[in-house]
């Protein structure tokens, strides 16, 4: 009885750990649109982004942003928080780090950005869907 028990209980934690992944695939063309607080402007743009494994890669173009028009995109998805790191392939200079939150088809979350093209830096925050 002891061993039924033992073998009940093994099978139910291997299900539990086996069970489907809810976090959306991010693999796609995402609408962004941010607020910076340090110059209370409001930022939107367009990009995409390819997963593999919890690992992105993508591009991004902004509008209305004092520091940056178009970026490269790398990051990481660990359960539903995404960290992504804007870039510039020129000088491969970090221009912003986002992160975040995924819901569904959205993400949302804060940013911060050091320098690059922004002389004070900038912070504010951001929110993105999926299209």
């Amino acid at each position: 009885m002891k061993l039924l028990r033992v073998v009940i209980f093994a099978v139910i934690t291997f299900s539990m750990s086996c069970g489907s992944n809810s976090k959306p695939n991010l693999t796609g063309n995402w609408t962004f649109s941010a607020h910076s607080a340090a110059f209370n402007l409001t930022y939107s743009g367009s990009a995409i982004i390819q997963e593999n494994n919890d690992s992105l890669t993508g591009t991004m173009t902004l509008t209305g942003s004092p520091c940056a028009t178009a970026t490269n995109l790398q990051g990481s998805v660990t359960n539903n928080n995404i960290t992504l790191q804007e870039w510039t392939p020129e000088t491969f200079t970090t221009i912003a780090t986002l992160t975040g939150t995924i819901s569904q088809s959205s993400l949302s979350g804060n940013f911060y950005s050091p320098y690059a093209g922004c002389p004070n830096g900038d912070f504010g925050t951001w929110t993105a869907t999926k299209h």
